[in-house]
């Protein structure tokens, strides 16, 4: 049964890119592949998905099975090879859906991303080559979506390796090529630049978020995470690719010419939104404290996208595919406030498409005021980050 469901329709609706990773690994290993570590590391993924008072068993067994050879190779310095590194990225997912505490996931990213780097450097099989950094993005992602950051002791170390935007739409084009279900998927191109993105505004928003509990509880000192989560924000926008790739987009959009009535539209849409509030939430990480920060943010967000995302015919999104786009007209609608000034502050009524109503009514306050503990209340207790988390079941509404 757990491998059944590993390849089913329901898990890929919960995790669609480490779905279509299963599905290629299948094609490569057999659907119940013979290397242990893999393995069990599938079972463990799939049962931390199904119901935990019939599964968690299975689960907490198939973890452990899956993490004694892959620990014992450590200790002996025995022979890795690629399966390790997916079967250690699998269960980095698997141990974020089944462990309340989480206490095993940092350990098992460090010996996924060293794995990968080890291998990297020696001769290594053409599915490492494509997919390997695709697993390393999912470890940061699965990190940065359970708010990890308390936590955070191993995370400056996780956050070293950066996946060349190349690399990433490498593993991009092969996804939309094999996938057995096209209608998730649109241009491989907007789907690295999309998941570029919202990796990047998960991690500043979390990060921004953790400062602010500090700082209204008297901290002001910026620990390694910040630091590390800075440098690994930079080298991302900083990409030669993204940059030339993003350059394109801002030169078109919003044209009149481009009728936004296909998916592919609406994401590049929400990815330029995207990397305006990620440049928001950079600006208040590099800020003395947070009170500058929000002072001195400026960011532009173009009424003509914000506009956009008004209009009726972007209900028709599919956001059962797309969580993060809801996330991310959460976060814009957080931002709005902070970086507009006091005589332009956005009428509620402008804004009802961008979020639900009672999360406007919340944020009223945070406009009016701009202090540092409204703008933590914000962030941690509103419509943002709860929705994301909640991906695979949320993600089905729309922003409405």
């Amino acid at each position: 049964m757990l491998f059944e469901y590993a390849y089913s329709d329901q898990l890929f609706l919960a995790l669609l890119d480490v779905s279509e990773l299963l599905k290629t690994l299948a094609a490569e290993y057999g659907n119940i592949p013979s290397h242990a570590s893999l393995r069990h590391s599938i079972c463990a993924l799939a049962a931390s998905y199904l119901p935990s008072d019939q599964f968690h068993a299975q689960y907490d067994n198939h973890k452990r099975l899956a993490l004694a050879p892959l620990m014992r190779k450590i200790k002996h310095h025995q022979n890795f090879d690629d399966t390790d590194v997916f079967a250690a990225g699998l269960l980095v997912y698997g141990i974020g859906q089944g462990d309340s505490s989480g206490t095993d996931i940092f350990a098992v990213s460090k010996i996924c991303m060293s794995l990968f780097r080890y291998l990297t450097q020696k001769e290594h099989s053409g599915l490492l080559s494509v997919f390997g950094s695709a697993v390393v993005d999912f470890c940061v992602t699965r990190l940065v979506t359970l708010r990890a950051y308390p936590l955070s002791s191993s995370m400056p170390v996780i956050l070293t390796y950066h996946t060349p935007f190349s690399q990433r739409l490498k593993y991009y084009q092969e996804i939309c090529r094999t996938t057995s279900v096209p209608a998730a998927w649109q241009s491989s191109l907007v789907e690295a630049a999309f998941d570029t993105v919202g990796r990047l505004l998960c991690l500043s928003y979390l990060c921004v978020s953790e400062v602010l509990k500090k700082e209204v509880a008297g901290d002001f000192e910026r620990d390694a995470t910040v630091a590390s989560a800075l440098e690994y924000i930079t080298a991302e926008l900083d990409d030669p690719e993204f940059n030339n790739y993003l350059g394109v987009l801002i030169d078109l959009l919003p044209d009149p010419s481009i009728t936004y009535e296909t998916a592919d539209d609406w994401l590049t849409v929400s990815l330029l939104l995207g990397i305006q509030c990620v440049r928001v939430f950079e600006t208040l990480l590099r800020s003395t404290n947070m009170m500058e920060g929000l002072e001195s943010a400026k960011e532009f967000f173009s009424p003509d996208l914000i506009n956009l995302c008004h209009t009726e015919r972007f209900k028709e999104f599919p956001y059962q595919y797309y969580g993060f786009v809801p996330f991310i007209h959460g976060v814009l609608l957080v931002l709005i406030g902070c970086t507009l000034t006091d005589d332009t502050l956005p009428v509620i009524s402008q804004l009802q498409n961008l979020g639900r109503h009672e999360t406007i009514i919340g944020l009223q306050l945070f406009w009016m005021n701009r202090n540092v503990k409204n703008f933590q209340r914000v962030l941690e207790n509103e419509y943002p980050y709860r929705k994301f988390v909640n991906q695979g079941a949320a993600a089905q509404d729309t922003p409405v």
